[in-house]
């Protein structure tokens, strides 16, 4: 992927920071907060537990990542990228997160109740989950290793 130098990216976390990996999209937005060298046109976003109020946290951009845990039955720690086909959000069903909203409609509602933008360029990164029912606002180990990668990989490969 080509960095485009004005290219505007909203980073999206979502998850709630009380149930131990399910912070993963979180703890990435706070990482990414704390590099000193963000260009200007990068916006970051703690989503919390989504919902239909991640509607008032979109941006006009031309790029969204959304980051958050998933569970999936994988090896805890792997790491998910999926480009979308801004064409296929629609129909796809995949797109439902476990925080109550599926990217179609929050974007949908976003572009009609507030005139935004679809962005250009859509990206899901997903780490997945080996805890998400304990109360913690720790990682397990495998998490917290990959919430790092994921960092490094959104630096170099997107901002």
């Amino acid at each position: 992927m080509n960095i485009i130098k004005n290219e505007t990216i909203q980073i999206l976390g979502i998850g709630s920071s009380l149930l131990t990996d399910d912070s993963a999209g979180l703890y990435v937005i706070e990482k990414l907060a704390a590099v000193s060298s963000l260009r200007d046109h990068v916006i970051l976003t703690n989503g919390g537990t989504g919902g239909i109020a991640i509607v008032d946290l979109l941006e006009d951009v031309d790029h969204l990542i959304v980051v958050d845990a998933f569970l999936t039955g994988s090896k805890p720690g792997k790491i998910f990228e999926k480009e979308l086909d801004v064409a296929d959000i629609g129909n796809s069903i995949n797109l439902s997160f476990a925080h109550g909203f599926d990217l179609a409609t929050i974007l949908t509602l976003y572009c009609t109740t507030l005139g935004g933008k679809i962005p250009k360029k859509i990206t899901i990164i997903g780490i997945e989950a080996q805890d998400i029912t304990t109360f913690s606002e720790e990682c397990s180990e495998p998490v917290k290793k990959s919430i790092l990668k994921v960092v490094d990989l959104i630096q170099r490969k997107y901002i």
